[in-house]
């Protein structure tokens, strides 16, 4: 097995794939945030299985999927940025809605294709997919065109946010 390269800032890189693609929401939870480009998790897909507090809105987790792709932004972020977003993503207080992980996850670069340790965030009690609220879908489709991601990924992301039916 061959070793993955290790980047000195690699403990510290964060991919992000729902509403944090978001510019305008990375820049209001990690202020002192670098972008370092965008990534590809693979064998996964985006899917809104997280109940949000108010019981009725549901947020986007990852799970696995053969074959399908997550596009995500890398975010190379302080301590004090991962103290702010744990708190944002409810990370804190035990993993109440997200647990971070940054041991064994491994995405590819999109303009490097290099092999990088990140660290994300998993939904702690997944439940059965919902559609987004509009106003949540379009931040992260916002997020998508802030990082120039094709429109066909918006058009999968649609189908597995049962906006669109799937087709064979």
């Amino acid at each position: 097995m061959s070793k993955i390269p290790k980047a000195k800032d690699e403990k510290r890189l964060y991919f992000a794939y729902g509403s944090n693609l978001s510019l305008a929401q990375i820049k209001l939870r990690c202020p002192d945030h670098k972008p370092k480009g965008t990534a590809v998790l693979s064998n996964h897909r985006v899917v809104c299985n997280k109940k949000g507090d108010n019981g009725v809105d549901f947020y986007a987790g990852i799970v696995c999927s053969p074959g399908d792709e997550v596009l995500g932004a890398l975010y190379q972020l302080t301590e004090a940025d991962i103290n702010r977003l744990d708190a944002s993503e409810g990370c804190i207080e035990g993993g109440r809605h997200y647990i971070r992980n940054e041991k064994d996850f491994f995405v590819r670069n999109r303009e490097t294709g290099e092999v990088i340790n990140a660290f994300t965030y998993f939904v702690v009690k997944p439940l059965v997919p919902k559609k987004p609220t509009t106003v949540y879908a379009e931040k992260i489709f916002q997020g998508c065109r802030d990082h120039g991601f094709p429109d066909e990924y918006m058009r999968n992301l649609r189908k597995w946010f049962l906006m669109e039916p799937e087709t064979p």
